[in-house]
């Protein structure tokens, strides 16, 4: 019976690398991190953070309403050995209304010593459902279309309905969940 040899091996903050030719590769760790409403707070406007209403499911998220532009902010940490990552926004109807949601989603790398700058912003618009609280997912950031992440940087994102957009049609809330990053 033939014998392999037991290639190089490590593990950097919980993710498990393997040694091939070129350097050494992830074999496991987190490929999803999902940022959820909680963690998110408000920037500018007035968005309530709920997750009582009744028929919700009691899913946490941020009532965005249709009149005015409301941002929420969160700062979040990447799993080490993320290069890229896609971005998709889960939100919900808060209603039974018929119409779509224009997401705006920024983001942006910050080291430690660094200033923030105007971000980059990636957008795209979601048909609601007409069942009230169904979980909607809608992609911002296609993974063709990856944002590179920044080892041992923190990451800014900024969420808002842009509820002045001609492609923001929801004539009632729209209630956001949080944000599913994916490693690409």
């Amino acid at each position: 019976m033939a014998t392999y040899p037991n290639p190089a091996t490590r593990m950097i903050d919980g993710v498990y690398q393997v040694y091939r030719p070129g350097g050494f590769e992830d074999i496991e760790g987190p490929r999803e991190r999902f940022v959820g409403a909680g963690e998110f707070l408000t920037h500018t406007g007035s968005g309530a953070l709920t997750g009582t209403a009744a028929g919700s499911g009691n899913m946490p998220g941020w009532a965005l309403d249709k009149t005015t532009d409301e941002v929420l902010t969160a700062f979040v940490r990447l799993p080490d050995g993320w290069k890229n990552f896609a971005v998709n926004v889960l939100w919900s109807n808060a209603s039974t209304g018929a119409g779509a949601v224009r997401w705006d989603v920024n983001y942006e790398a910050t080291a430690v010593g660094a200033a923030r700058g105007a971000g980059t912003l990636a957008a795209a618009t979601g048909t609601a459902s007409t069942t009230a609280f169904l979980l909607i997912e809608t992609i911002v950031l296609a993974a063709s279309a990856a944002a590179a992440a920044i080892e041992a940087a923190f990451t800014t994102f900024k969420v808002s309905r842009d509820a002045d957009h001609a492609a923001d049609t929801l004539d009632n809330d729209a209630i956001f969940h949080g944000l599913q990053l994916t490693k690409v």
